[in-house]
């Protein structure tokens, strides 16, 4: 939203969470949301070390404004630093997912870049139930529990990671 109106501070969100938050689910539906608003969306997916300067390159060669997805953000957390420093466009933005455990590791690599980190994606009670029901309503519970009393078994779901819960509306 930032970038369209054109006040972008931060070109740099970071999604830190614990494992099974859904970082990742998160991550690929901003892109495809992105993508269909008609935003050029690129997933940053290396099999080794980025260099900086041939990727600020090709990046600065794009006209339209620009999102990279990075997904397990730690292992390029220095090698996007390095890109972001390299390139000439400003209308790029970092959106990224990592454990909050490699926090410590991201913001050392980060140095002085500006950045948003968001965190606090467990579940809350509405969210819970309407995750519950979605499953009941598919036959996907084996929890008696779940079926007959679908708000009192959501309401032990709350501030679960998303894949904890799922897990328990499954097997409980």
């Amino acid at each position: 939203e930032a970038m369209a109106k054109g006040s972008l501070v931060e070109r740099l969100v970071i999604i830190l969470e614990e494992t099974g938050s859904g970082k990742s689910t998160i991550l690929r539906r901003v892109a495809f949301d992105l993508a269909a608003s008609g935003y050029v969306v690129l997933e940053c997916t290396p099999l080794s070390r980025l260099d900086a300067q041939s990727t600020a390159e090709a990046l600065d060669l794009i006209d339209e404004p620009l999102v990279v997805i990075v997904d397990d953000f730690a292992e390029q957390a220095s090698s996007i630093s390095n890109v972001m420093a390299a390139l000439e466009k400003k209308d790029v933005v970092f959106v990224c997912a990592e454990r909050s455990y490699r926090e410590r590791h991201i913001l050392r690599s980060l140095g002085d870049i500006p950045r948003r980190i968001v965190s606090g994606l467990s579940l809350n009670q509405t969210e819970a139930f309407q995750l519950v029901q979605s499953y009941v309503q598919r036959g996907m519970t084996a929890s008696q529990t779940a079926i007959k009393f679908p708000a009192r078994f959501a309401s032990d779901l709350v501030d679960e990671p998303i894949a904890v819960a799922c897990c328990h509306i499954l097997n409980d």
